[in-house]
């Protein structure tokens, strides 16, 4: 008697998963599990590309600029012997990064969550080098926070997630106003960067999450926050304002995507948002409608399948526009 090992094929959807999976740990981490160990001879902020925030005042360099005269037309020649007079632009690298959204009118607390990765240098003794030495790793240390926040009007903060990490922190302003409370929160690393071992003042996928206290669903749209704004449109914005009347726009994000999950059980209403820095969105199918072909000879077939004046043609993604506190104000 042979048995035979059926192997259940993987659906287009769980393969899409997948990819999707690896391709996020690849770019944003972590790619080996939440307290992975990356060689030490790397550098953290060259192995991952997303979701960083530096320590403070940290300089880095941007894409080359060429430094030789403009203006030329392409007219002077220069030998092939000459180098190329090009420098690195430096800039300040980004060391923060927050969201905005509108709580509901009677909304005295939320509750804040701030999450991020940390690497530090550390050696193995069991696994030695080429010379005989302990090996270095980087080891990645997971590290989350949170308090509440009662929101009262004017600046908010700084308040530090956790005491172990005094530097790093959550600032932010909020203004009351008689639809709603509408308010921005950064997570902002105020690290100095160390002589040695620059990365381990890093943040490394870093997360900021807001939920409402006791299960209740504080965060309203921009509708209802901002009633009667935007009332003058073109055209084709009142037809997209038509086919997204039910896309409710909950936060927006500073340096960063933002994340919504709407309450079951007040429609209108999310009970949590947060930041994200990959952000995903299922768009369903569309087929574009076409004139079917007539096949007979009546002409009433031909003519039913010719859109009416007026239907649009095309659906497209409409991206939100920013929702920011000086709009509120």
């Amino acid at each position: 008697m042979t048995t035979t090992n059926l192997q259940v094929q993987p659906t287009p959807t769980t393969l899409r998963a997948e990819l999707e999976d690896l391709i996020v740990r690849d770019l944003l981490g972590p790619i080996n599990g939440e307290e992975e160990r990356i060689p030490g001879e790397e550098r953290i902020s060259e192995w991952y590309a997303l979701g960083m925030l530096a320590s403070r005042d940290t300089v880095g360099a941007g894409p080359e600029r060429d430094n030789s005269a403009e203006g030329t037309g392409g007219e002077e020649e220069s030998g092939d012997d000459e180098p190329e007079e090009r420098t690195a632009a430096k800039m300040l690298l980004p060391s923060a990064s927050g969201l905005s959204f509108a709580a509901a009118p009677g909304t005295e607390h939320v509750h804040v969550t701030a999450s991020w990765g940390r690497y530090a240098k550390v050696e193995d003794e069991e696994k030695l080098d080429k010379d005989g030495k302990p090996s270095r790793w980087w080891q990645r240390e997971p590290i989350s926070g949170s308090f509440l926040l009662t929101l009262t009007e004017g600046p908010i903060g700084p308040f530090v997630p956790t005491t172990d990490y005094p530097d790093v922190v959550v600032r932010g302003v909020c203004v009351k106003r008689k639809y709603a409370r509408y308010v921005s929160l950064f997570l902002v690393n105020e690290q100095e960067k160390p002589s040695v071992n620059g990365d381990s003042a890093w943040l490394f996928q870093a997360e900021l999450v807001v939920d409402g206290v006791d299960g209740q669903a504080p965060f309203i749209g921009r509708k209802e926050a901002l009633p009667g704004a935007g009332t003058t449109k073109e055209e084709e914005e009142g037809t997209l304002e038509l086919l997204y009347r039910d896309s409710i726009e909950f936060a927006t994000g500073h340096g960063v995507s933002v994340e919504a999950t709407p309450s079951p059980a007040q429609p209108g209403r999310a009970n949590r948002i947060k930041t994200v820095v990959v952000p995903r969105a299922e768009i369903p199918r569309t087929e574009a409608p076409t004139v079917r072909r007539q096949v007979g000879p009546s002409p009433a077939r031909a003519s039913a399948a010719v859109p009416a004046p007026g239907l649009p043609w095309a659906w497209r993604w409409r991206s939100p526009a920013p929702l920011g506190v000086t709009a509120w104000a």
